[in-house]
């Protein structure tokens, strides 16, 4: 679970209008009205990025009075249908996909069950990718991408495409390259450790 202890506060004499703030936010809290920034508060997730990014300093963060927590209990969804969803998209379901907000694979799989449909939405829902903001648009993509689900476009800078993973990059560099570099071996140890994973956590139910 993340907790938001902050919110992004804007100088209107500052700000230039640039609307760079919202394309970076992971969470889209921010639109523009009249050139003008407008936090939609109930979505601001406290990740800064606005302040890292805005190029005359006219944003700061403020200390909520009231901190939120935002989180989406897989245990409120079929453990069959997680499972299912995290090991389509080569996750084991504890593990955790975002490092920064140490969000797992199977709360992320319970968001989408419950209904997201973009990374935006799953950053709202889980906080995920709302730490660094530059490494973690691959795996709700993936997730996404196993749940049958197009994001289409990002409003902004929010993620691009997704790359090449073992398991979907080309059969024929994957031939052409596997003597050198194991493709096949790693794809079996990734699987094992799944498996491995799987029986350790039945096994502590």
């Amino acid at each position: 679970m993340k907790v938001i202890k902050a919110k992004a506060v804007f100088d209107e004499d500052k700000c230039i209008g640039c609307t760079l703030c919202s394309k970076v936010c992971p969470a889209d809290a921010i639109c523009f009205v009249h050139r003008k920034p407008v936090l939609e508060e109930e979505y601001c997730v406290g990740c800064s990025s606005c302040v890292e990014h805005c190029p005359k300093d006219a944003v700061t963060m403020e200390a909520l009075e009231h901190p939120r927590t935002i989180f989406c209990d897989p245990s409120e969804f079929d453990a069959g249908e997680i499972e299912a969803l995290c090991l389509k998209a080569h996750f084991y379901p504890k593990m955790e996909i975002c490092v920064c907000t140490r969000t797992k694979a199977e709360e992320v799989a319970a968001a989408i069950l419950a209904g997201a449909k973009t990374p935006i939405d799953l950053a709202r829902m889980t906080g995920i990718r709302t730490g660094c903001k530059c490494c973690c648009a691959e795996t709700p993509l993936r997730m996404l991408n196993a749940a049958g689900i197009d994001p289409g476009e990002a409003p902004g800078y929010q993620w691009y495409g997704l790359t090449s993973t073992l398991w979907t990059m080309d059969e024929g560099v994957k031939e052409k390259y596997d003597s050198k570099y194991h493709f096949k071996d790693d794809i079996e140890f990734c699987e094992k450790c799944v498996e491995k994973g799987l029986e350790r956590g039945k096994g502590h139910e």
